[in-house]
């Protein structure tokens, strides 16, 4: 009788083991992006709506996350604590947060890919980061549905697959955002040598390059560990971290432009933009280097 319970028991430990873990992590994240969302709106209180909305939307996301979560890992740990076997069905809210998360990652993704658009107008590159996105979410949002009326569900063939393709285009569209910003990074800073700040531009370069290789990283080991051991836990730190990580990018890339463009803190000498046109960043640059600045 030991020996048949010695599974269920192992799975249920793993699996509780795995959740306090990522729930430890993902509320530290959880109160880094409360903290960007506060100094979002005392900062730039005069930036356009649809910044504002973002922000709010995605920071609601979070927190109904970290509440789902919360009431996931109660459920497993304190309710289901004499019942090991019910640990085998996980609690509705988890699929929930997860949902969360997908609605998270699209709209951060999307996101950057009106940054892309800003900088380049590149219409193939945008089309396939898009088309990466929305297979990414589609799929996930997919078998998160699903995991409601499925009882083994995340273990079974099927959902191995759909998941390890669905992590795929997710972590190829970050690798996508994060290449292409980039690029087109370094082509103003090379271009604009003569007469602009390349200090702004590196810095930039630097930014970019480290926000999108965290997600892509995070990605990536949530799918190679959800492929080496599908019938293990081990993956739900990663997943449950990851829509953290990409509020809190969306949210310090709002936030640094007051830093990136006021080195010594003169504000109110500084003619701040809304958008993350890179172009006018170069101009902006090159007026805070001159004697004037341009208030036209």
């Amino acid at each position: 009788m030991a020996d048949e319970a010695a599974p269920i028991l192992d799975y249920a430990k793993t699996t509780i083991g795995a959740t306090v873990i990522g729930f430890s992590l993902s509320t530290a994240l959880y109160g880094v992006s409360f903290l960007q969302a506060y100094l979002y709106f005392r900062a730039y209180w005069k930036d356009s709506i649809g910044y504002k909305s973002l922000v709010a939307t995605l920071i609601t996301l979070d927190t109904l996350t970290t509440m789902l979560v919360a009431h996931g890992l109660y459920t497993m740990a304190v309710l289901h604590f004499n019942d090991p076997a019910a640990n085998l069905i996980l609690p509705w809210s988890f699929p929930g947060q997860a949902i969360a998360i997908d609605f998270t990652t699209i709209i951060a993704q999307l996101f950057y890919v009106h940054q892309i658009w800003i900088v380049s107008r590149n219409k193939p590159i945008i089309a396939l980061v898009v088309l990466c996105a929305l297979l990414g979410f589609m799929g996930d949002f997919s078998l998160n549905v699903l995991s409601y009326v499925t009882v083994n569900g995340l273990t079974s063939k099927m959902f191995l697959i759909v998941g390890s393709l669905t992590n795929s285009f997710l972590a190829l569209a970050d690798m996508l955002i994060t290449g292409t910003l980039s690029y087109y990074l370094r082509s103003f800073r090379s271009a604009s040598r003569e007469r602009t700040n390349g200090t702004i531009l590196d810095k930039l370069i630097i930014y970019t390059v480290s926000r999108g290789t965290i997600t892509a990283v995070v990605q990536i080991l949530f799918l190679a560990i959800y492929v080496a051991w599908p019938s293990k836990s081990y993956w739900i730190p990663f997943q449950l971290i990851l829509g953290k990580l990409y509020v809190n990018s969306v949210l310090a890339t709002l936030n640094v432009r007051r830093n990136l463009f006021a080195p010594d803190h003169a504000e109110r000498d500084l003619h701040l933009r809304t958008d993350l046109d890179t172009k006018s960043m170069g101009m902006d640059a090159e007026t805070r280097s001159g004697t004037t600045v341009d208030r036209a």
